[in-house]
């Protein structure tokens, strides 16, 4: 039996406030938002298709510490959003702030032999670290 490709939906991230982060990454990605409902989830979705990014409450929400700290809420998982260039990467970079991120405190990403950054680390308004990326 043949099993077709199982196509990923989309990625769900927590949140205390639904609203608040359901609205920064329709404006971080000028994504639609399909849909908001403070008391349960909201999702933005691409105008090219694709994986969607649901935002779920949790009442009980804790904001997870990057880069980890032991004993400390650690971070699930993170999402990578590829820029082509240096100068995209800078545009992002103050957009995003524009939109309500901060930058991560620490920062890994820096090649040295390009003396550039390949990722620089962001941080939703809620705590949860998003990657700008260079391949």
């Amino acid at each position: 039996m043949n099993m077709k490709p199982i196509v990923l939906d989309a990625i769900v991230l927590d949140s205390p406030d639904v609203r608040l982060l359901t609205e920064f990454y329709a404006r971080l990605l000028s994504w639609k938002i399909d849909f908001i409902n403070d008391e349960t989830c909201g999702r933005v979705s691409s105008p090219n298709g694709g994986c969607k990014i649901l935002i779920q409450l949790n009442k009980i929400y804790e904001r997870p510490i990057w880069p980890e700290q032991k004993q400390s809420q650690q971070q699930q998982a993170h999402l990578d959003f590829e820029l082509q260039n240096q100068e995209e990467m800078k545009i992002a970079i103050q957009h995003a702030l524009g939109c309500g991120a901060t930058m991560a405190k620490e920062q890994f990403g820096y090649n040295k032999s390009k003396q550039a950054y390949s990722w620089v680390t962001l941080i939703d308004p809620v705590g949860h670290p998003f990657c700008f990326v260079i391949w």
